[in-house]
């Protein structure tokens, strides 16, 4: 790669964290491009040699958090090791992300915007919380069929899992409800999560 792509690649990066600011600040409606041009400190034409419009640039700001928040977790339901590990692994990152204030803002905003930009849901459920629930569920259909499991629908033990990991702190953390969450308390909570899991399905005997 070349020095000239490098400097694109970092400030197409630059652009896109001060985008989502800008959008967590004003919402979609109330944020222009001009508004995220002077943010960066360029024209808008320079603006526009990175993103085709304000829905590209937004859009391109949700991928880019829903890999910052998604690959940790990704990774985490990959690794090697028993059941027990990988799972309680798996849970933490997933609880650190959604509980996290970039995390928690990020939700926010999608909230906001989804009754006038439905699709903007849409999109960010396909492309962050429907993927990782799947890849979850390839996971579990996995150890299920090297018999660490007993054979059940994948994906509703998946949506059971990620329920017993979020229990309400997702929604008291969105409400305002919590300021925060301890580590402890994500440890404990996803602790009794990959117990619960492992003894409803723990293979016959």
């Amino acid at each position: 790669m070349t020095k000239k792509q490098l400097r694109g690649d970092a400030k197409r990066e630059s652009i896109l964290e001060i985008a989502f600011q800008a959008f967590l600040d004003n919402g979609y409606a109330g944020t222009s491009m001009a508004t995220i041009a002077a943010r960066v400190g360029g024209s808008k034409g320079t603006l526009y040699s990175f993103f085709a419009s304000k829905e590209e640039l937004f859009f391109s700001v949700l991928d880019a958090r829903i890999e910052v928040h998604g690959a940790p977790i990704r990774a985490a339901i990959k690794a090697e090791g028993p059941p027990r590990q990988v799972l309680f692994g798996y849970g933490t990152k997933l609880m650190q992300a959604i509980l996290s204030d970039a995390g928690l803002a990020f939700q926010r905003l999608i909230i906001a915007e989804s009754e006038r930009f439905p699709e903007l849901a849409r999109v960010f459920y396909e492309r962050g919380p429907k993927r990782g629930l799947e890849e979850l569920a390839q996971y579990f259909s996995r150890i299920m069929q090297e018999g660490l499991l007993r054979e059940a629908d994948p994906l509703m033990v998946a949506r059971q899992f990620n329920a017993l990991c979020r229990m309400d702190f997702k929604e008291k953390r969105l409400w305002g409800v919590l300021d925060t969450v301890s580590a402890g308390q994500i440890d404990e909570t996803v602790k009794a999560a990959v117990e619960t899991i492992l003894a409803a399905y723990a293979p016959a005997r």
